[in-house]
């Protein structure tokens, strides 16, 4: 640690032990005022956990994006800790809380420190539908300014109930006015179900809180053409759809572009339909003439760079 540049802007902690290994390095360290983004990829265990409370007191006067990984904690006070450090980052513009689609555990916040002021410059969240819930409930101003969100609810034995309270937490205030990127994951325990009314119950809530969004992302469950057709066709400004897995059902005698051309038929502003979820991702490009009408569905392929980014700063 005592080489690394006394100009470094971002770090990414990639080994075992993120926290305390960072904190017991950090003493030497001289990058507290450049450092901009910082990201601990790995699990969060207990462990870790008991490391995360002496971490949080440091301070880093330029950080604008903090990502942790997935989280395996039962003790409040490391939720307690981890708060209190995103309130003392104020600079934050993105901030990722791990939750895995397949887990049960995901990065938690305490909500009895939580403040409506805090994270003023956020712009970016990744985050599970209990967290989005708790800001809500909280009436958080950076909900009013957030520009992406991802969200979900992994396997957790509520999981209905938690994407159903963060909906209606949100669209009793302002809902999100100005997030045009949505990526939602309705996990693991969704790709199973024959019926997958909530989900189309879910997407609906969506449009509802987010009437300025333009690009949707995230897999599908099990769901007919006809209600994936009808739920993408009420975000009226949708430009851009990216699947990273395809469950829908559709006559065999019809084509992938027929099926693109059927959903842009009722999303009169879209542009790119990205099929991820093959070995070879696919964008569907749709062309439409001055007058908006579809002209032509050109097929091509992403090339891996597009397809590896996060879009990330």
């Amino acid at each position: 640690m005592a080489l690394i540049s006394r100009r470094l802007q971002r770090l990414t902690w990639g080994v075992r032990n993120p926290f305390s290994g960072f904190y017991l390095h950090s003493p030497t360290a001289n990058f507290f005022s450049t450092l901009t983004h910082l990201s601990f990829p790995a699990t969060v265990d207990d462990f870790e956990a008991e490391h995360l409370i002496p971490f949080s007191t440091l301070r880093f006067q330029s950080l604008y994006s903090f990502k942790i990984g997935s989280w395996d904690v039962d003790a409040s006070e490391p939720c307690t800790a981890l708060t209190q450090f995103l309130i003392a980052h104020p600079t934050l513009h993105e901030l990722a809380l791990g939750y895995a689609s397949d887990g049960l555990f995901y990065g938690d916040l305490d909500p009895n420190v939580i403040r409506p002021d805090m994270l003023p410059n956020l712009q970016r969240l990744e985050a599970h539908a209990r967290i989005v819930t708790m800001l809500a409930e909280k009436d958080c101003k950076c909900l009013d300014d957030i520009s992406s969100l991802s969200t979900g609810q992994g396997l957790y034995h509520n999981a209905l109930d938690d994407v159903e309270d963060m909906l209606m937490q949100l669209a009793m205030r302002n809902g999100l006015p100005r997030v045009n990127h949505l990526s939602f994951m309705a996990g693991d325990w969704a790709s199973d179900r024959e019926d997958n009314g909530d989900f189309f119950s879910w997407m609906e809530g969506f449009a509802d809180i987010c009437p300025n969004l333009e690009v949707w992302s995230g897999p599908l469950p099990k769901i007919s053409l006809n209600m994936l057709t009808l739920v993408l066709g009420r975000f009226a400004k949708l430009q851009e759809i990216e699947e990273r897995s395809w469950s829908v059902s559709e006559l065999s005698s019809t084509t992938m572009i027929d099926v693109v051309r059927r959903i842009a038929s009722q999303c009169p502003s879209l542009r790119h339909f990205d099929l991820k979820a093959q070995l070879k991702p696919q964008r569907y490009t749709i062309f439409r003439d001055s007058a908006g009408l579809m002209s032509s569905t050109v097929l091509s392929s992403l090339n891996d760079e597009f397809w590896l980014s996060d879009n990330w700063s």
